[in-house]
C-alpha cells in the first residue's frame, strides 16, 4: 500500500478526496464516495477500512519481529541453508550445523530493490482474485442449491401425486369389481331364495294331498301316489345341498402392499457431494522461503500414478496408502467400508468388503496388515484377501504401526503395545500427544506431535527425549524410519516430502510441488525398495516414485 492520502479514482479525475477507505481487490486508497461505488461492481469489491489495513501491518510485523519457536526472542539472525529468520536460541538446538547464518540485516539488505517483494505483492494479489472467485463460485453454488432444493421438493411432490393417483385407479377398479361381484351375488341368492318358497309351498301341498289319500279306500291310487311323491321328495334332496350355499366377501391384499412400508421405506435419499472448483492453479509456485529446495544430486523420478476415477466405484477418496509385498499397495477410502489391493498402476485389483471404515494401516508381513477404526484394531489376510480377527476394541486412537511381533497404536497423550492375539503388553504415558507413529525393530517409537512441529522418540521403558524440530514438521503426515536411523516424512503445509538424517544434522526434501505433486493427504516409504507413495490432489491420485541410481 502506497503512502498516497488521497483517493486514487478522484486523482484520476482530477479531483482531491481525502482517502479513507482501501479496495482489497484494486490495492488502492479511495474515498468515502468511491468506496460505494466499488461495492456495487459486479462481484461487489472488498473495502476496508485504512485504519484496519494499518493496523494489519503493525501486526504482522510485531509479529514477525520475534522468533516463530521461541516467542520471547527476538528474530535477529537468518539461517541460509533453511531460508529461515531465526533467534539465537534455535542455533544450538536445530541449526548447530547449518551454514551460513547471518544477521537479519545483511539479509534484509536490498530487498526493497529485490524481486522478492514484487513476488510476494503479486502472489498475494492473485491469491486474492483466487479467493474472491471462490468466494463468487460458493454464492452462486449456494443460490443453485436453492433452486435445486425447490425442484428437488416439486419432484418428490409429483411422485407423490402419481401414486395417489394409481391408488386413486387400483381402488375403484376393485371397488367397480366388488360391486358387480356383489350384485350377482345378491341377484342369484334371491332367485335361489324365491325358489325354495316355490317348493316349500309344493311340499305342502304334498302333506295335504297325503292327508286325503289316507281317507280313501283304493289302495291303488294310494300306491301310485305314493311312488309320485316319493320321486319328486328324492329329486329336491339331491338337488337341496346344491341350494344351501351362501356368499361371504374377503379382501385379500397383495403382500407388497400390506408390507408396503419396508418395501418402500422411502421415496429415495438426497446425496450431498462437493467437487473442487476449477480455479487458477496456485501450488505451480514454490512459495520463497517456505522449505529448502532439492538437492544438487536430485535423482527421483516417477514411476507410476493411480487415478482415483480409473477404479470402479463413486466418490472415492484416498485416506490412507501402504506398500504392499510383491509390488502391490493398499488403498482405503473416505467414509467407504472396502480395501483396493492393487498393483500401483491399478491392475490386479482385489476388494475386500468390511463392516467398518478403514481410517489407517499397518502392514505387519507378507500375509496380514491391521486396521484401525472407530472400534480399534483389526486384522486383514492378504493371501488370500479376506477379514481377520479382531485384535483390540478401544475408541480415539489415532496412528498405527507394525514391527516384528507387535502392534503399537497411539492415543491421547498414549502409546500402547500389543500382540497379535490383542493382549496388552505395555502401556506408556506420556508428556506430548503423539500422532503419527513408527515402531522400529528395538521397539524404539519415534512420534510426530499433534500441534507442534517436533519429533519424540520413545525408548522401550517409556521414556521420552526431543529427536527433531523443524517448522516443516507442523501438521507432518506419517513417519517412517530406515534402518540408519534417517526419519522420513510428509508435510501437507508445505507440500513436500523430506529426510531428516539420523545425526540431525541436516534434513533435505525428496519430493516437492515441481515434482508434480500437491495437496498431500499421505505418504508412506518403503524401506527395501526406496520407493516413496505420495497421496495427492485431496486424494483423488496416489503416485509412486523411486531413485534412478
Amino acid at each position: 500500500m502506497t503512502d498516497v492520502s488521497h483517493c486514487v479514482d478522484c486523482i484520476r479525475s482530477d479531483k482531491k478526496s481525502n482517502a479513507t477507505e482501501w479496495c482489497q481487490n484494486c490495492s488502492e486508497k479511495i474515498c468515502l464516495a468511491c468506496s460505494r461505488i466499488h461495492r456495487q461492481f459486479i462481484p461487489p469489491h472488498k473495502v476496508v477500512r485504512t485504519e484496519e489495513v494499518a493496523n494489519l501491518l503493525t501486526s504482522i510485523t510485531k509479529e514477525y519481529n520475534f522468533c516463530e519457536y521461541h516467542p520471547d526472542e527476538k528474530a535477529v539472525l537468518f539461517c541460509c541453508q533453511h531460508d529461515s529468520i531465526i533467534c539465537s536460541l534455535c542455533v544450538p538446538q536445530t541449526h548447530q550445523n547449518c551454514d551460513p547464518i547471518i544477521s537479519i540485516e545483511r539479509a534484509s539488505k536490498g530487498v526493497k530493490s529485490a524481486t522478492a517483494l514484487q513476488d510476494i505483492d503479486r502472489r498475494i494479489k492473485h491469491l486474492n482474485e483466487v479467493m474472491l472467485k471462490i468466494s463468487t463460485e460458493l454464492k452462486n453454488s449456494r443460490s443453485c442449491l436453492i433452486d435445486k432444493e425447490e425442484k428437488i421438493k416439486s419432484t418428490v411432490k409429483g411422485f407423490r401425486k402419481k401414486v395417489n393417483e394409481y391408488f386413486d385407479k387400483i381402488e375403484k377398479e376393485l371397488i367397480e369389481e366388488m360391486d358387480k361381484i356383489c350384485n350377482h351375488c345378491r341377484t342369484s341368492m334371491s332367485q335361489q331364495i324365491s325358489k325354495l318358497e316355490a317348493e316349500c309351498a309344493e311340499l305342502k301341498g304334498y302333506s295335504d294331498i297325503i292327508s286325503d289319500l289316507k281317507k280313501q279306500e283304493s289302495e291303488i291310487s294310494l300306491f301310485q301316489t305314493i311312488k309320485m311323491l316319493d320321486r319328486k321328495t328324492h329329486e329336491q334332496e339331491i338337488h337341496i345341498q346344491e341350494r344351501a350355499i351362501v356368499y361371504t366377501f374377503e379382501f385379500l391384499p397383495l403382500e407388497k402392499l400390506t408390507e408396503f412400508n419396508t418395501t418402500i421405506p422411502s421415496f429415495g435419499s438426497v446425496h450431498c457431494t462437493n467437487e473442487p472448483l476449477v480455479i487458477p492453479s496456485i501450488m505451480q509456485t514454490e512459495q520463497q522461503g517456505q522449505y529448502p529446495a532439492h538437492p544438487v544430486d536430485h535423482k527421483i523420478q516417477m514411476i507410476s500414478t493411480l487415478n482415483m476415477e480409473k477404479l470402479p466405484g463413486e466418490n472415492l477418496i484416498v485416506s490412507e496408502s501402504r506398500f504392499l509385498p510383491e509390488g502391490n499397495i493398499i488403498l482405503c477410502f473416505m467414509n467407504k467400508k472396502f480395501v483396493l489391493v492393487c498393483k500401483i498402476d491399478g491392475s490386479g485389483l482385489e476388494k475386500l468388503e468390511l463392516d467398518y471404515e478403514p481410517k489407517r494401516v499397518a502392514v505387519f508381513d507378507s500375509k496380514r496388515v491391521y486396521t484401525l477404526n472407530e472400534k480399534g484394531v483389526d486384522m486383514i489376510l492378504l493371501k488370500p484377501l479376506e477379514s481377520g480377527k479382531e485384535i483390540l476394541r478401544s475408541g480415539h486412537l489415532y496412528a498405527i504401526s507394525c514391527s516384528k511381533d507387535l502392534i503399537c497404536v497411539s492415543s491421547h497423550f498414549k502409546l500402547t503395545l500389543v500382540n497379535i492375539d490383542g493382549q496388552i503388553i505395555r502401556e506408556m504415558k506420556v508428556n506430548f500427544d503423539p500422532r503419527d507413529i513408527f515402531l522400529c525393530e528395538d521397539r524404539h517409537i519415534y512420534c510426530s506431535l499433534a500441534i507442534h512441529p517436533i519429533i519424540n522418540v520413545v525408548d522401550p521403558n517409556g521414556k521420552s527425549k526431543y529427536f527433531h524440530r523443524d517448522k516443516y514438521l507442523l501438521n507432518a503426515i506419517g513417519i517412517v524410519v530406515n534402518d540408519n536411523g534417517d526419519v522420513f516424512s510428509c508435510s501437507s503445509k508445505y507440500n513436500c516430502v523430506f529426510k531428516i538424517f539420523q545425526d540431525r544434522s541436516k534434513s533435505t526434501v525428496i519430493l516437492n510441488v515441481a515434482d508434480g505433486i500437491s495437496n498431500l493427504t499421505g505418504f508412506d516409504f518403503c524401506i527395501e525398495s526406496k520407493e516413496v507413495l505420495v497421496i495427492s490432489n485431496h486424494g483423488k491420485s496416489v503416485s509412486v516414485f523411486k531413485s534412478r541410481t
